[in-house]
């Protein structure tokens, strides 16, 4: 699963983390990436990690205290979720043996929910870890895909993806909802929980949790289009989308 690497905002601080190669790296996607701070002026560029891994998707806690991302030593198979202070001090792997990827914090920076592989060639499973690292434990209850969880506003449910639809269940994975049967790629709450967006070869589109009101509410210009349409943000307001194409 190819992840693209994309800058994200602090909720609280006035900083962007985001990765990027180290100005001496060897061109290409399969040289490492690096994780790095900025503050939204432009100043103050912070690198936080300096080793041979490719790093990825870092995230910062609602609580803006820690930095979640991804990270895969190159030329290895697999990858972890890790997380650390701002600084780049005190980095812990999360995700255990098996390792992890696409991680969502809980709305109170406590815990992280992720998508880890089992032992079935193309099928994932959701756990949830503390932010310490202690608390390891899968929620997911079938079998399948379970991938780009994302953790409701209201912290009770988590949404995910997968080739079957988009789906949503509460925190131990129990009352799962099906709110889309097409093959999707990431979802994404709106700010005040009462809607999901989604995106998949016909468009983007929203719905309530309960799985009513679906909506399309834009059509891809074209088929290439999905290969690189990804959802990104909401402003706060929920009134506008952010995301990627294939010219971004």
């Amino acid at each position: 699963m190819l992840i693209i690497p994309q800058p994200v905002l602090a909720m609280i601080t006035p900083d962007i983390a985001f990765v990027r190669k180290p100005l001496n790296s060897t061109p290409g996607f399969d040289s490492f990436f690096d994780v790095y701070t900025i503050d939204i002026n432009g100043g103050n560029l912070v690198r936080l990690t300096n080793n041979n891994y490719a790093e990825l998707d870092p995230i910062f806690s609602p609580t803006d205290d820690l930095l979640s991302f991804y990270s895969n030593p190159l030329g290895t198979i697999g990858g972890g979720v890790f997380r650390m202070n701002f600084d780049g001090s005190d980095v812990q792997e999360l995700s255990g043996a098996g390792g992890g990827y696409e991680q969502s914090w809980s709305p109170d920076g406590t815990k992280l929910v992720f998508s880890k592989p089992n032992s079935t060639l193309g099928d994932t499973d959701l756990y949830i870890v503390n932010k310490d690292g202690s608390g390891l434990v899968k929620i997911s209850q079938d079998d399948g895909q379970h991938l780009a969880p994302k953790w409701s506003p209201a912290g009770d449910h988590i949404a995910y993806v997968s080739i079957t639809g988009t789906h949503i269940v509460d925190t131990d994975g129990l009352n799962k909802v099906t709110v889309s049967s097409d093959s999707d790629y990431h979802a994404l709450w709106s700010p005040d929980g009462t809607k999901l967006y989604f995106s998949n070869e016909g468009g983007l589109w929203s719905v309530h949790p309960d799985g009513t009101g679906a909506t399309k509410i834009w059509s891809l210009p074209d088929p290439d289009f999905f290969a690189a349409f990804r959802i990104k943000a909401l402003t706060s307001d929920g009134k506008t989308l952010v995301f990627t194409d294939k010219s971004s």
